[in-house]
């Protein structure tokens, strides 16, 4: 109980919205059960039973031989209600004539470029708001979020439901990575890191593993293709998205000197031209190369707006400096996330340079003096 007391100190110093979701996260929280009894129960489907048996072995990699912390996260687990869409639903938001995203300011993580709700129409309730204020805005669910280690997270069944055990391994690395580096107002910088190594640890995770589970080869060649593939069109649709806000921006910028559109309807009808515009030459120029992947579905014909643009750029993966890093490192994934604890202990920033700044000390992060974790 006393782990639980710091956590709600800062809900109450941070207002109304963290004590509510506050109090929801408690709840979830006194419904957790120790994972190794509901293993011993065996009351789960079997599918299910078979994922969480692999949890234990999964985190105790993750700290042997990668170097993350994994505290007591996911040593609990929490079953979701069967009907449940989304663990938690997130609203983004960004103004209507620029491309500068809304973003809310919460004590030690910073500035946040969304809110989360447990309960749907508390996200639905914030979104009218945030449309009758003249916000563009984007709403949708996720299965899995951190607690940074301020608290330890419990394994939510919708984090194991719909996912293969490589998919399990890669987002356990992926949420564990945040409690090990996390750095303030740079929300880019931090999925981009642990996306790149949870891919890689993933990787060795199956290889060092390979003796116990079914077809470990055939699994780390088929997720490694479908990296090579997501990254390929990734950078398809990076070069496409940029192109798009620069010609947005300008748009934007004309808009400001147009006396026309200075009337909100006339602007917005402009507009929803200009998004068409964009969709039309997404179809032609993207989507025939990104079937089967997310970016498929990406910039589809009215769903496009500065939210929904600023939210692709918010998860688009950089993983050339953590390359640079992870090579002066010799390759060793461990001894490099060391290093950058060791290159980014003030990394905290607050402008657009400071956050270019950060991506220049990764790249040039070469502390290689650090032994490797053995």
């Amino acid at each position: 109980m006393n782990r639980l007391l710091p956590w709600l100190a800062l809900i109450f110093l941070s207002g109304c919205y963290t004590l509510q979701q506050g109090y929801y996260q408690t709840k979830l929280l006194f419904a957790r059960e120790d994972l190794e009894d509901v293993v011993k129960r065996g009351d789960e489907s079997a599918e299910r039973l078979e994922k969480l048996r692999a949890v234990p072995k999964i985190l105790a990699f993750a700290r042997e031989h990668i170097g993350l912390k994994t505290g007591g996260s996911y040593q609990k687990y929490v079953r979701l209600p069967p009907d449940s869409k989304a663990l938690t639903w997130v609203v983004q938001a960004a103004e209507r004539r620029s491309l500068v995203r809304k973003t809310w300011w919460f004590p030690v993580v910073g500035e946040q470029p969304y809110l989360g709700y447990f309960h749907k129409a508390d996200a639905e309730a914030l979104q009218l708001q945030l449309k009758s204020e003249r916000y563009d805005t984007r709403m949708s669910g996720v299965d899995a979020f951190s607690l940074l280690g301020f608290l330890s997270d419990p394994l939510y069944s919708s984090m194991i439901d719909g996912r293969t055990l490589v998919e399990i391994v890669d987002l356990l690395i992926h949420e564990s990575v945040h409690q090990t580096l996390y750095i303030p107002n740079a929300s880019t910088f931090n999925e981009s890191f642990a996306d790149f190594v949870a891919k890689k640890a993933t990787v060795i995770y199956f290889e060092s593993h390979a003796g116990e589970i079914a077809d470990a080869a055939g699994t780390i060649a088929r997720y490694l293709e479908q990296a090579r593939r997501e990254h390929e069109v990734s950078k398809i649709f990076q070069e496409f998205l940029e192109s798009a806000k620069l010609s947005l921006q300008a748009f934007y910028d004309a808009a400001r000197n147009d006396a026309l559109l200075k009337d909100e309807d006339a602007f917005l009808a402009k507009r929803s031209q200009k998004f068409d515009e964009l969709a039309n030459e997404y179809s032609l120029r993207v989507r025939p190369q990104a079937a089967g992947t997310w970016y498929e579905n990406a910039f589809a014909a009215g769903r496009i707006n500065n939210a929904v643009i600023l939210g692709y750029s918010l998860y688009e993966a950089n993983p050339a400096p953590f390359e640079q890093a992870l090579s002066h490192a010799n390759g060793n994934i461990a001894t490099m996330i060391r290093n950058l604890q060791h290159c980014l202990a003030d990394g905290d920033v607050d402008s657009a340079a400071q956050e270019k700044d950060l991506w220049q000390r990764v790249a040039g992060c070469r502390k290689t003096e650090v032994d490797s974790v053995p």
